[in-house]
Formats: C-alpha cells, sequence, structure tokens
C-alpha cells in the first residue's frame, strides 16, 4: 500500500513526505527518518499507523470531543450569540490535515478547527502502542 518511493525526502528535517486520499481529502504525511536506514521498518511504521488511524477515526474524534468540548463551549472560546456544540455537531468541525510518525513510533495528527478555536490546530497525540495520549489546540 506505501511505498516510500512515493515519498521525497526532505534532507534538511531528515522525514519523508507525502499525501494521500483519505474520504476524500488529501492528507499529508511525514515519516521521521533520523538515524532509521532501513525503508522496511519505515514502510512498516507508515503501514501500521495508517491502518489504525483509518480503522479508529470515530474514536479519535470522540477523544478530541471528549478532550476539548467543554473548552470550546467556554466564554474564552463562544463566539458572541454563539450556542454550546454538541459532540456531534464538534466532531463534524474536525478535517484531518496532516499525520505526523515520529522515530519513535508515536503519532500525531493534526485536524482543521472550522474556526471553532479561531482557525487553531486541533492535535492529537498517539502513543507508539497506539493509545491515545492528549488532544490540544496549537498554532
Amino acid at each position: 500500500m506505501f511505498n516510500l518511493i512515493d515519498y521525497t525526502f526532505n534532507k534538511g528535517l531528515q522525514w519523508y513526505e507525502a499525501s494521500f486520499m483519505l474520504d476524500g481529502v488529501k492528507i499529508n504525511i511525514t515519516v521521521s527518518a533520523e538515524g532509521e536506514k532501513k525503508n522496511s521498518i519505515l514502510e512498516s511504521r507508515i503501514k501500521k499507523s495508517i491502518d489504525w488511524i483509518t480503522k479508529n477515526k470515530e474514536e479519535i474524534l470522540d477523544f478530541c470531543s471528549q478532550e476539548l468540548l467543554e473548552d470550546k463551549n467556554s466564554e474564552e472560546w463562544l463566539k458572541e450569540g454563539e450556542s454550546e456544540l454538541t459532540p456531534s455537531e464538534f466532531k463534524r468541525n474536525l478535517t484531518m490535515k496532516a499525520i505526523h510518525i515520529n522515530e519513535d513510533g508515536s503519532v500525531t495528527i493534526d485536524y482543521g478547527d472550522n474556526k471553532m478555536f479561531w482557525g487553531h490546530t486541533v492535535v492529537v497525540a498517539v502513543t507508539d502502542d497506539f493509545s491515545l495520549d492528549y488532544a490540544t489546540i496549537e498554532g
């Protein structure tokens, strides 16, 4: 499914870069290659990560909602006259934009926020054993 030949190596950042389509959305992907010389290991890391993410899309969105919905519905983020969002509405506003696969096997997933947090990026961290670690707002 994934082959490093399809990726561009960014020597300055020491990672591979590519993109793929998921549910009709272009997702950028980077794979850290610092200290990693075997393509088979990198390709295995990519396949395992993408497989897990595609199989667990809803679980990841549920996690984002659990972690960040209360913040979104606080006075700090609600626009004047805006109603609080339900978990379903919150999740519908998130669009996956990028996946970063780190050298240690952990993954971060970036989501567009549809202006819920004024255009910041929602980031979900996943451990190397594919446990959801935290969700935050960056940018």
